[in-house]
């Protein structure tokens, strides 16, 4: 049992869930916001039409949702350090085994040397992938006359190949299926 308070006490040392969730929150905070002007301005300039541009409750609505990503990013990463720490201690090893792993055992370095070596890229295009995607309804919603989305997904895994081309309703835009998905959206307008 003084094994896994000694782990305990080290834990905060290897993760600051306040100071990682800060640091995601305000680096999505930037990457939400551009994204919704950018595309503002893309669809504005590829459509010739005008669209109101973002207001401030469009504006907080993605920010609240950047802030909702960057704590679930955090806690995917929380979850699992803590089940690295608690394997280690029911295996009986030492702090500095669950540190940096054993021969059978990756411990925590070992999640961030091996098992996320590629996770920051993973996590920077998946969250700009959101980023888009979500400005893309809030853009195509704000122009009026779109009726429904055309989902175009090539990441050609089953699921995400059996809904390319598909339509969705204007009330339920297709979403991401995995990490790094590539799925984009179109307007469907209504005819006039």
């Amino acid at each position: 049992m003084a094994q896994l308070a000694e782990v305990k006490l080290d834990a905060p040392l290897v993760w600051n869930a306040d100071l990682e969730r800060a640091s995601l929150t305000n680096l999505f905070f930037g990457r939400y916001g551009g994204m919704l002007r950018a595309v503002h301005g893309l669809l504005t300039k590829s459509t010739n039409r005008f669209i109101p541009p973002p207001n401030s409750a469009d504006i907080r609505h993605m920010l609240l949702e950047a802030r909702a990503r960057a704590v679930q990013v955090d806690t995917v990463t929380q979850f699992a350090i803590s089940a690295v720490l608690a394997e280690g201690t029911r295996r009986g090893l030492s702090v500095r085994e669950i540190a940096y792993g054993t021969e059978d055992f990756p411990g925590i370095e070992g999640l961030f040397e091996r098992t996320w070596k590629s996770r920051p890229e993973t996590v920077a295009r998946t969250e700009l992938q959101h980023a888009m995607l979500r400005a893309n309804v809030d853009r195509f919603r704000a122009m009026g006359d779109v009726r429904a989305y055309r989902a175009h997904d090539g990441d050609y895994d089953a699921p995400c190949e059996a809904r390319n081309g598909q339509e969705f309703p204007l009330d339920k835009p297709p979403e991401m299926l995995h990490p790094t998905c590539r799925l984009t959206i179109t307007p469907i307008f209504s005819e006039m």
